[in-house]
């Protein structure tokens, strides 16, 4: 793995490990507000970096992903295509 890609796996981790604190401390609404916030600054500096079809199409496919059962401890593998 490279030092980049190290590096954002360690700041994932720490995030996930934050969100676990916050999960056990708030109530499901708190953190239901949290988790779309969080999901908006996300979408909104995807969509600044990878522009409006990008970004429509990388949403699109986890979104398929997402209702055919891909979901788990693993991240969404949507960067192969079928075909």
């Amino acid at each position: 793995m490279d030092k980049d890609l190290q590096a954002v796996a360690s700041w994932m981790q720490e995030i996930e490990e934050k969100m676990q604190e916050i999960d056990l401390e708030l109530n499901l609404r708190t953190i239901t507000n949290f988790n779309n916030a969080l999901l908006n600054i996300a979408v909104n500096r995807f969509v600044a970096i990878e522009g409006s079809q990008g970004s429509a199409t990388i949403l699109w496919r986890i979104a398929d992903a997402l209702s055919n059962g891909a979901y788990g401890n693993e991240p969404l593998e949507i960067n192969q295509l079928d075909g």
